[in-house]
Parts: C-alpha cells; structure tokens; sequence
C-alpha cells in the first residue's frame, strides 16, 4: 500500500522590525517568498504489525488434473448380468454416476458407486450399448470417461457337450476321442481323465485327442471328461468310458482280418488278412500246432462274392478251440449282396437296370436311396 504526504506551501513573512535586524543586502533579497516543499512518501507496509519488512510471495502449488477410467470394453450374451466399474485418479470423490448415452435401454444398480451393474437386452442381431462414468471431486472438478458394451444374441438352446460311444479296445494300442458340441461359439475345449490307469493325451485341448491304451492283466476301464465352454462362462461336460482288454496269451494264435487289408499279409494287428476266405487259408496252416486259434474281425463290411465252405478240416477239437469273431466291440458286416447302379427309365416311375454278370436270379433287392 502506497501513502503520499504532501506538504501545502508555506509563506514566511519578515515584520518592519525583523526586517531592521537584518543586513539591506539579505533584506533586499528576501522582502517576501513562498516555500513550496512537496515530499512524496511511499511507505510499504509488511502483513506482520507493519514492521517494515517485505516478504517474497510463494507461488501457488498447480493441481493435479481430475482422470477417470470407465473400465475396458466388453463383449456379452444377451440376458447376462454386466458389470461395470470404474477408477480415479483422486481420493477425494465426492459422487459418481453412471448413465446410459446408446442402445437399447437398460436398468442400471448403483448407478451413484464406482461400480455398477445391469442386465444385458436380448437382441437378435450384435448390438452396441455405451455407458458414461462422472465423478466429482471435493473441490467441484468433474471428468468423465466412457465404456462400450456389444451384445450378441443369445443362442437358444442350452449348451451341451458329446464325448462320443463308449469302446473296448486292446492294451497299447492308440485310442481316438471326438467331442462335440450344438454350439458354435465354443472358445475352448478340455479333455480330462478321471478315472483308471493314467494316460498321457495328445491335443487336450481340443474337440479331438488321442493317447495310447496302458498295459493290462484284465479289463480296466478307463473313464473321460470332455468340456466345452462358450465366450462367457457357459460350461458343458460329458464323459465317455473306454474299456481296455488284456492281449492274447502266449498259447493262443491270433489272426486279425480288415477290409483294408490283404490275403498275403501275415495276419497281425498292423498287417491283417482281408477276406474271410483268405482268414480260412490261413488257420488251415495253423492247425498242427494244436493252439487255440481265434480269428478277429475289424470293423467294415465284408463282400462275399462266392460261397466259403467249412469242412471238417476246419474245425477244432477236444483239446484246440478255433473260433471267429468280431473285434471287441467293432461291428464287421458280411454280405453277398450286389450293388446294382446305371439306372435308366423305363416307364413312367418305373426303372431298369442290367444284372452284372453271373447272376442268374435274384433273392432280395434293397432300396438305399433316401426318396
């Protein structure tokens, strides 16, 4: 603060008498003056009982801006609970609120908290619903922060899990699990043991795996969980039971046929016979060697183009069984039925078609078309 202190003219006058006392010359010069002193003052006064002193002044400290943080986008089914919470940059929030600023409408709960809550609209298409977050600081600042929401729509039927037909199967060889499901927005697949000898699994984590049958004295069986579990947390679980069979004794002979496989092959698992005839051939050189003698069919359809006679030859006896049978639980066809194709019209709906050669007449027909 600033004070001015003026001081007004001021006139000095000399009487006669005065005048007498001094010498002429200094009277001459001084019959009459005005003195005019003006004195300017500043005088600055300190905040502390005015002691003169001047104190520095402090800069003020520059406030930390205001953030908020509404939370990371999601993707939801419809008809599911969502939740939404969000963060500060302060600890001095006075309020908060949440609003709806697009898509179809929904109930928020505790809208006035950091976290809130709602039910996600059903919706037939993908659908984009955005949420605001406000809050506001002790000292009035506000900031705000948006999050979006894509519905998808919901599928209508429940999810469910297929770990596929129980099998028996033989011991160290290679078992084949496929899983499926009804939905096609499965995120993951996980396969687990939960029963029997411990296996080792090739690709758990998908809908097929495979993994080698363990050594065994007698049956076991060994149980499976196939999971699957869609985007959200919608869990389905199946299981399936794989039984193993110990493999032949030593004073057994064994013979394996398959479709895939040929007459000239040592009989073995890895190397099978293919036809039922090319099976009988074969047990006729094993029969001098007074072993049981059991011959195992694979899965598939076997075609019988001419008749195969069992004779006496061909049987066992008191003390050396020979059998034919189906492998495990594998389902092996045999027919002699003949394929007939090149169909053509002949009247109307009615169709001919010319019988291969060799046959003379016919017993059955069977119709496999689907119309």
């Amino acid at each position: 603060m600033t004070y001015i202190l003026r001081l007004l003219p001021l006139r000095f006058y000399l009487s006669q008498n005065q005048k007498a006392n001094y010498p002429k010359n200094i009277i001459h010069i001084l019959p009459s003056f005005t003195a005019v002193l003006a004195i300017v003052i500043s005088l600055f006064l300190s905040g502390c009982g005015g002691s003169g002193t001047l104190d520095k002044e402090q800069p003020s400290p520059v406030p930390t801006p205001l953030t908020i943080n509404a939370g990371s986008d999601q993707t939801v089914f419809a008809n599911t609970t969502v939740t939404l919470s969000g963060s500060t940059s302060s600890n001095n929030i006075s309020s908060y609120l949440w609003t709806q600023t697009s898509g179809t409408a929904v109930t928020l709960t505790n809208a006035n908290s950091a976290t809130t809550s709602f039910t996600s609209p059903m919706v037939s298409v993908n659908q984009v619903l955005i949420f605001q977050l406000k809050v506001t600081d002790d000292a009035n600042n506000t900031a705000t922060d948006s999050v979006s929401i894509t519905v998808k729509p919901k599928e209508n039927a429940a999810l469910t899990a297929n770990a596929g037909v129980d099998q028996t199967i033989a011991e160290n060889s290679t078992v084949t699990l496929s899983g499926t499901t009804n939905s096609k927005n499965t995120s993951s697949y996980l396969w687990t043991q939960t029963s029997g000898a411990a296996v080792t699994f090739t690709n758990a984590n998908s809908a097929t795996t495979s993994f080698t049958s363990p050594s065994v004295s007698e049956n076991e069986v060994l149980v499976f969980q196939f999971q699957v579990t869609k985007d959200t947390d919608d869990v389905a679980t199946d299981s399936i039971s794989i039984t193993v069979q110990p493999s032949p004794t030593n004073n057994e002979n064994t013979l394996y046929v398959a479709p895939n496989g040929e007459n000239n092959n040592a009989g073995t698992i890895e190397s099978p016979l293919k036809t039922f005839e090319g099976a009988r051939n074969k047990v006729r050189t094993l029969i001098s060697d007074h072993q049981n003698i059991t011959v195992y069919f694979r899965a598939g359809t076997y075609q019988f183009d001419n008749t195969v006679i069992l004779g006496p030859q061909d049987s066992g006896s008191a003390n050396q069984s020979i059998s034919y049978k189906g492998y495990l639980q594998e389902k092996a066809i045999f027919t002699s039925l003949v394929k007939l194709t090149n169909w053509t019209s002949y009247s109307g709906n009615v169709m001919q078609v010319a019988l291969p050669a060799g046959i003379t007449h016919t017993r059955y027909l069977h119709d496999e078309s689907e119309t």
